[in-house]
């Protein structure tokens, strides 16, 4: 028991400590507050929620990666292309 509890058991006359001391009865405003399932699935529908934004987020920037890799790859190809390797060695080499 806690000092407040201990104080009030000491300054209540008898009769009114019986339902003091009954600490298995739920307090008047237990009614009033939302139970252990609203508030799970509250946090499902939460978790839900936010795992569609992740999946959102992860398909729109593994598309503007892989548009990322094909304008390198574009640029490579066009560098090959126009024979640009074989100009640099041969400017390395002279």
């Amino acid at each position: 028991m806690n000092a407040t509890r201990l104080a009030t058991l000491k300054t209540l006359p008898r009769e009114t400590r019986i339902f003091e001391v009954s600490a298995f009865a739920p307090p008047e405003g237990a009614k009033a507050t939302p139970s252990i399932e609203s508030r799970l699935w509250k946090l499902a529908e939460t978790e839900t929620r936010a795992q569609e934004i992740e999946t959102l987020l992860f398909l729109i920037f593994g598309i503007l990666g892989l548009l990322t890799v094909a304008y390198g790859m574009q640029d490579v190809f066009w560098f090959a292309e126009n024979n640009s390797v074989g100009t640099v060695i041969m400017h390395l080499l002279m």
